[in-house]
């Protein structure tokens, strides 16, 4: 009942690297807001690198889906700048970007515009990725502006935008595509909610059925929703629940109407010993339809479910020239449950990363696999990548992060490197050779031999050329200027 990240409030914030999944209820993947009376956002916010997967849920008190990135100026403007970049948004159940003013009362009209009060400015969307949204890429409801480059967008649900004239000011720059659409108003339809979306029996009796558990089917969306038959894959039982049966159809949403939801039990009964996985289907006319849980039984005392591992969790390539390919590194995939498990798909998401893998469609109980990586720019800077393994022993991918710099002659590789000197004047400090600023600069000490300025590049890098510019110093007191 809450966001996977917030940050309410605070200098200089950063969250990075992180993989995101499956928000429960109520909140968006990573929360951006001045809320709960803090110290403002200040200084500079960074979101960058991270896989948010299945992020951003539905609200049935505002009757409207939160985003997987959902900003919420609540208590007061936000005006610190917040750069957000190289993040991967999949599956998101509605939109990816969510700008909000404010809530609606429960049981009002959705608060759609939002045209006054707090604004949410100096936001910065660079090189993002979104693939697939129930709804919308942005979802327009405060005032403000932001600016958006490089942000591709597939499988989008609804529209680009959405924007009843809230007043938030979208700048963009170069490489956006996939969500230039834009409309007014949350849609009639919306894909229903089902929960839990992994339910397990644990130590099953072979032949007999175990208690049911309880499973809830929602329609989140403003018109009625027609259900079709809701069934089990083999081993699993559906009947419907005595106190809130699943019919034909469910009620429009409405904060004063429990007919939006109904709940159906299931049961497991073994067919054998070990592990049984499956699935429950929902069927709708909804978006997005059938909606498919997964169901796992398994036997004995003992015989406990033990999920697939990736080892390492993290690969790093370095630099690497672009058109060319580093040497191939190897990740890991080891079963170490009792029973098989099935290999759905190994991936990456990125197409400079590229894996061949030994690991076939079936990995054995104790067995492992090795799926090696490639890295191969096509382009300079910076490139982040995951590697995703489905597979019938989780319910979701299990994955290992990928990073490596693509590089091109005009490629730095010393932008944003620690800086030592032999010395340096007070206020001229290392930092300044590489802050990008060049108006600041280093100031090593008068006087003292011999003088240097060192890069720690992280790791040992190809030497093409180096370019010193030297300036003549300004009246004062005499000392070297780099």
């Amino acid at each position: 009942m809450a966001n996977n990240i917030g940050l309410y409030g605070g200098t200089g914030n950063t969250v990075t690297n992180n993989l995101l999944q499956d928000t429960v209820t109520r909140g968006g993947g990573i929360n951006i807001g001045n809320r709960y009376n803090p110290t403002p956002l200040a200084g500079t916010t960074t979101i960058s690198g991270n896989t948010l997967v299945r992020t951003g849920q539905f609200d049935p008190g505002w009757d409207y889906g939160v985003g997987a990135i959902w900003f919420w100026p609540q208590n007061q403007s936000q005006d610190g700048t917040v750069n957000i970049s190289d993040n991967q948004i999949d599956d998101s159940p509605y939109e990816a970007f969510q700008f909000q003013n404010s809530a609606p009362p429960v049981g009002s009209a959705v608060n759609t515009a939002g045209s006054s009060g707090n604004t949410v400015t100096n936001v910065n969307l660079t090189d993002n990725t979104v693939n697939g949204v129930g709804t919308y890429v942005l979802q327009d409801q405060a005032p403000g502006s932001v600016s958006i480059s490089g942000l591709v967008a597939s499988n989008v649900g609804v529209a680009g935008v959405m924007d009843c004239g809230s007043g938030l000011d979208i700048t963009q720059g170069s490489g956006n595509s996939g969500w230039s659409t834009t409309t007014c108003g949350m849609p009639s339809g919306w894909p229903l909610i089902a929960y839990p979306s992994t339910t397990t029996f644990e130590q099953a009796t072979v032949g007999t059925a175990t208690p049911v558990q309880k499973i809830t089917v929602m329609n989140s969306g403003s018109a009625p929703s027609t259900l079709g038959t809701i069934s089990a894959s083999s081993g699993f039982t559906v009947t419907n629940d005595p106190s809130q049966p699943c019919g034909s159809s469910l009620d429009a949403t409405s904060p004063t109407d429990s007919g939006n939801w109904c709940q159906v039990d299931v049961s497991f009964t073994a067919p054998a010993s070990g592990i049984t996985t499956g699935t429950l289907t929902v069927p709708s006319d909804q978006p997005g339809s059938p909606t498919v849980l997964q169901l796992v039984g398994s036997t004995g005392g003992t015989n406990v479910i033990t999920p697939p591992t990736l080892s390492p969790t993290a690969l790093s390539f370095g630099d690497e020239a672009v058109g060319s390919s580093t040497t191939a590194q190897t990740v890991t995939l080891a079963n170490p449950g009792a029973s098989a498990i099935t290999i759905g798909s190994i991936a990456t998401n990125n197409s400079s990363y590229t894996q061949t893998n030994t690991c076939g469609s079936t990995l054995a109980a104790g067995a492992s696999c090795a799926i090696a990586v490639t890295f191969a720019p096509t382009a300079g800077g910076a490139q982040s990548a995951t590697l995703a393994v489905t597979n019938s022993g989780t319910s979701t991918p299990i994955g290992a992060t990928l990073s490596g710099t693509g590089v091109t002659p005009t490629t730095n590789l010393a932008a944003g490197a620690a800086l030592t000197a032999s010395s340096s004047t007070s206020g001229f400090p290392p930092s300044n050779a590489n802050d990008g600023n060049t108006s600041s600069y280093w100031e090593s000490v008068d006087g003292t031999f011999p003088q240097w300025l060192q890069a720690d590049l992280g790791s040992t890098r190809r030497w093409a050329r180096s370019r010193w510019t030297c300036r003549r110093p300004p009246p004062g007191p005499p000392g070297p200027r780099h």
